[in-house]
């Protein structure tokens, strides 16, 4: 039924009319939308107010968001990463009180490489100039195709982005210390912690949406974290080792 009545719309009026819907519940009913209940049981997990967070996909900052619940409930702000300019302009209305930044695609380093993003609403991700994924973890691409055919998610169309590293990206913003990274990049997720200088950062935790656990779980243990806890089907908690 949703499918049909999106058919009904031009792709940008139809995500028009879903945040609209979305704001209003949110502001009649509190009602947050967040994948299992994950950013009420981080809440529960970093009991701190007046926190710092860095959250990578971050969409519209509403649907899916991690980190509302940490600025409404408890006075955070920080940063929040959105590539996708048709959703980053209701992250700019709806989260004004943060960083918004839009246009950039977070890898192990700063470089000077066309890249895309392909933009499947949630499930967009980032290739190359030949369509092909540009950092991958075991990211179940033609999967998330299919699903975002039948569901008839995003445009398919390809938006460039910059290159840079959450290093460079926190140096421009001046901040050194989070207490919480929100990570959801479809796959690329170690390409992008590659782009982190943990000896300058100070990250308390990360919470870490990932295919392929194990590898994850290496990587982190190699930079001093322990995992915590599995809050949903594939998010993650992490925890720096004191």
């Amino acid at each position: 039924m949703k499918t049909f009545i999106k058919n009904l719309f031009p792709y940008k009026v139809w995500v028009r009319i879903i945040f609209l819907y979305q704001l209003i519940n949110f502001y009649l009913f509190k009602k947050y939308k967040c994948r299992g209940s994950i950013d009420k049981q981080l809440m529960q997990l970093i009991n701190k107010d007046k926190g710092t967070y860095l959250e990578v996909g971050a969409y519209n900052g509403l649907a899916e968001s991690v980190s509302l619940r940490f600025q409404v409930e408890k006075n955070w702000n920080g940063i929040l990463i959105e590539p996708n300019t048709i959703h980053f302009e209701h992250l700019k209305f709806f989260r004004s009180k943060d960083v918004c930044v839009n246009n950039v695609c977070l890898a192990p380093e700063d470089i000077n490489k066309k890249v895309y993003l392909k933009n499947l609403n949630q499930m967009s991700y980032i290739v190359n100039d030949e369509d092909k994924i540009f950092a991958s973890n075991n990211y179940p691409e033609q999967m998330i195709l299919n699903l975002s055919k039948e569901t008839r998610s995003g445009n398919f169309k390809l938006q460039n982005v910059e290159v840079t590293t959450v290093s460079l990206l926190s140096e421009k913003y001046n901040i050194r210390n989070y207490d919480l990274m929100i990570i959801d990049v479809e796959g690329s997720e170690i390409a992008l912690l590659e782009g982190i200088d943990f000896s300058i950062l100070k990250i308390e935790y990360f919470c870490i949406e990932a295919y392929d656990f194990e590898a994850l779980n290496i990587f982190m243990k190699s930079k001093k974290y322990e995992f915590l806890i599995k809050l949903h089907i594939n998010d993650y908690v992490f925890k720096k080792i004191d």
